[in-house]
């Protein structure tokens, strides 16, 4: 029996998360992961404060906002994937439609959210993972 797990988050900057998980029984099928940073706030990292204080100014539209998105693949099905071209598990970056990194494994929900807070949130004074 084929299952889906479908996770979608929106984030208080406006960026959106998205995990869809696939599997046959207990085993992992295949999953995709992505992250998409606000397209209509200015992000986070250049100045948090604004958002701890909760000021109304803090959701003002930038125009020089670049939004930049990227997704974990992973897909077990021995007919997708392509040694070197088409990885069974990797990482896309942007809107480049054949960027493939490879990566080693699929990801769990717990890392991709810590990957994305550690990469997108953090800041020298504001730590919101602990994972070792």
């Amino acid at each position: 029996m084929t299952t889906h797990r479908v996770y979608n988050i929106k984030m208080l900057d406006g960026a959106l998360i998205q995990m869809n998980y696939e599997f046959i029984e207990t085993s992992l099928i295949r999953h995709r992961l992505a992250f998409y940073s606000s397209q209509t706030l200015d992000e986070f990292s250049t100045n948090p404060d604004i958002y701890f204080e909760d000021e109304m100014d803090g959701d003002v539209i930038t125009t020089n906002t670049s939004p930049f998105f990227f997704r974990f693949d992973y897909d077990s099905r021995s007919n997708t994937s392509q040694k070197l071209i088409h990885p069974k598990s990797h990482l896309s970056l942007g809107q480049y439609p054949h960027c493939r990194i490879p990566v080693t494994s699929p990801m769990t929900p717990l890392w991709f959210i810590d990957f994305v807070m550690r990469n997108f949130y953090e800041t020298p004074d504001h730590c919101y993972t602990d994972l070792a």
